[in-house]
């Protein structure tokens, strides 16, 4: 035992089962040797050949590399990051499959430091929470944006009058300045659990651009559906805006998704218009869409399939899926999430298979379920294939190969 190598008594006694939480596990070692978590941190990290991790010394970058959700199912905390490491606080330094993980992700090797688990739980959410509660928005680059972006008189009449603070407008008005100067293709704005998300998709990737309070997003969503003149409607709705931004003038394509009325799309094209963002501008071996709504694990199949020449776009659900499959011309396959919070796996699987356009597009279900049942259920329904999670990577894209060689082949 790690306690014992690192010179603090045999902990044998301490009676731990193989199952056991790892909170508890370090509980019962430090009460079995009456030794503080802080003596034990430093007995684990000397028995490996590591460092006691310091949780006060936290870098924003390194933080950023490691998605919140990912970081908690893995129980780690990114502390710094260079070009080749990345500097990980862990409770378990024999974690094998989150040092694989965190290497797929961050595309870094992973060098653990040790961390008593309790004070490492506290220190995640911290951390986390932390990042995603600063406010991202500065007056200079408020006003900024609102001089340099002009939308057309008759749409800013259209515009909610509970909308027109000027704090709304900004904040509308500074997603757009900021989308245009990226270069972006489209804007994601979508409620998560927590807080409300803009994202930027920039050659074919989306990137989170910023975080905002919910009520933020739901006034600034209410502003531009008002302004596009597609109010409250309940179905899938296309409207387009003309502004101008930077005195250049864009076409805003603003779409909305059925059943989530603070999630929008919105399609920029300026003076010189960008290939759509799932067009094929580069050979490559397929387009593919991953359905998760698991960031972390979205972006594990990114890093995976990008490596390996593959376009990768990204929907969190069945329900942001759909719209992206109606639309697109060029997705050549589909890697789908079987257990989803709003629209699952099972039922974006049947919508797909019912639809005449997508019906023979090659769909690999992802499950954690170790049931045979349910294998056979998915196949009955329709999927080319099924991998369990984990995902191994070799395994991913083998089973991938081979659905997209077969749906060639049936294809003439």
């Amino acid at each position: 035992m790690a306690a014992t190598r690192g010179g603090l008594g045999d902990a044998s006694g301490a009676g731990l089962a193989a199952d056991q939480p790892i909170e508890k596990a370090w509980d019962s070692v430090c009460e079995s040797l009456t030794c503080t978590s802080s003596q034990l941190a430093t007995a684990v990290a000397s028995s490996f050949r590591i460092d006691v991790a310091d949780l006060s010394d936290v870098d924003q970058g390194a933080l950023a590399l490691v998605p919140h959700k990912l970081a908690q199912s893995l129980r780690v905390l990114p502390l710094r990051s260079g070009d080749r490491e990345i500097i990980v606080a862990t409770s378990e330094p024999l974690d094998y499959e989150a040092e694989r993980q965190i290497g797929f992700v961050t595309s870094r090797r992973a060098v653990f430091q040790v961390a008593d688990p309790s004070e490492l739980s506290r220190a995640i959410l911290d951390a986390y929470t932390s990042q995603e509660s600063r406010d991202p928005l500065s007056e200079p680059d408020l006003d900024e944006a609102y001089d340099k972006v002009q939308p057309d008189q008759e749409a800013i009449a259209r515009a909610p009058v509970h909308t027109r603070e000027a704090s709304v407008v900004k904040i509308c008005r500074l997603i757009l300045y900021e989308a245009a100067m990226a270069g972006a293709t489209e804007v994601h704005m979508s409620r998560g659990a927590s807080t409300g998300r803009i994202q930027f998709k920039v050659g074919g990737k989306l990137t989170i651009f910023m975080r905002i309070p919910i009520e933020t997003l739901m006034t600034a969503t209410e502003r531009i559906r008002g302004m596009a003149d597609v109010g409250d409607s309940q179905s899938r709705v296309m409207r387009s805006l003309n502004v101008r931004i930077d005195k250049k003038p864009y076409e805003i394509a603003v779409q909305t998704v059925p059943g989530y009325p603070y999630h929008l799309v919105l399609g920029l094209t300026g003076e010189q218009p960008q290939a759509p963002s799932w067009g094929a501008e580069e050979e490559s071996n397929g387009h593919i869409l991953v359905v998760d709504d698991d960031e972390g694990a979205r972006l594990l199949m990114r890093t995976i399939l990008e490596k390996n020449g593959f376009r990768v776009s990204e929907a969190d659900d069945g329900s942001t899926a759909l719209p992206m499959l109606d639309d697109a011309e060029d997705i050549d396959g589909i890697l789908l999430d079987l257990m989803m919070t709003t629209v699952d796996g099972m039922e974006t699987l049947t919508t797909v298979r019912a639809s005449r356009k997508l019906a023979a597009l090659p769909v690999i279900i992802l499950t954690a379920s170790q049931k045979p049942e349910d294998e056979r259920r998915l196949l009955r329904a329709g999927a080319d294939d099924y991998l369990k999670k984990p995902i191994d990577p070799r395994q991913l894209l083998q089973r991938l190969q081979a659905v997209l060689k077969r749906a060639q082949s049936y294809g003439g």
